[in-house]
């Protein structure tokens, strides 16, 4: 569980960009909060487009698995954006948004 903050900030950081993101353990179970307890600790995550994905924080990057395929990426936005459409018009947005605001001096 050293990754398990990597894998809380995801989730709160990307909570609406997705049908569901949730921690579970490798089992598929909801993961528990004692540490020490799993000793591996996933996101369970279903898109709007009704595709499911498990996907993994390690030294190699983010790990990304679905029933029937297996792929590492950089960033999370990165594996976000190949797995989801609707993912990747919101990052795109909220970038954009960001990017008006400070040329508005907001």
């Amino acid at each position: 569980m050293e990754y398990q903050h990597e894998l809380v900030s995801v989730i709160e950081e990307y909570r609406s960009f997705f049908k569901t993101i949730e921690l579970v353990d490798g089992d598929g179970h909801l993961a528990r909060d004692d540490v020490g307890h799993h000793s591996k600790t996933l996101l369970k995550i279903e898109t709007f487009e009704n595709e499911g994905f498990q996907a993994s924080f390690s030294v190699s990057g983010w790990i990304c698995q679905s029933a029937d395929n297996v792929k590492i990426y950089e960033t999370f936005e990165a594996l976000g954006m190949n797995i989801s459409e609707a993912f990747k018009g919101k990052w795109h947005g909220t970038v954009f948004s960001k990017l008006e605001g400070l040329a508005n001096g907001q």
